[in-house]
């Protein structure tokens, strides 16, 4: 994200839960959707006005392609949101 504050939630026995809140620099998706191409469980929210970098599916799955750093990233961002969780 370029900049802004985004919020990933979702509703749960009717109550919101907030998974996720995102500040400039970082990723905020939902990898059930982008990766297994499954319907998304998580909303993503824009609390700030927002300035973002999107990328389909297709694209992120070529990604590894042009940057060679991606999968080492991939793998530490994946990291950072367990241990949050």
């Amino acid at each position: 994200m370029k900049n802004g504050v985004l919020r990933m939630y979702k509703i749960d026995q009717g109550k919101e839960v907030t998974q996720w809140v995102a500040t400039k620099g970082e990723f905020v998706t939902d990898l059930t959707g982008i990766v297994f191409g499954e319907p998304a469980r998580w909303n993503i929210e824009a609390l700030t006005e927002c300035e973002l970098y999107t990328i389909n599916a297709y694209d992120y799955s070529k990604i590894c392609e042009i940057i060679p750093e991606w999968l080492a990233m991939e793998r530490m961002f994946i990291a950072k949101c367990f241990s949050a969780l």
